[in-house]
């Protein structure tokens, strides 16, 4: 999962198409809440910010 995040974060230019098809994928990690982690929910912000 923090490969996926650098990925993401280098990855900017990424085509929307692509990014799509992974935003599924980190809203079902999201959607287990283990613990609170702030540094998931910077995640969920940048999807959203990108989206």
């Amino acid at each position: 999962y923090r490969n996926d995040l650098t990925y993401f974060t280098n990855g900017q230019g990424v085509c929307l198409t692509e990014l799509k098809g992974y935003q599924p994928a980190i809203g079902k990690f999201i959607c287990q809440p283990r613990r609170p982690n702030s540094r998931i929910d910077k995640v969920r912000h940048m999807f959203h910010k990108l989206a």
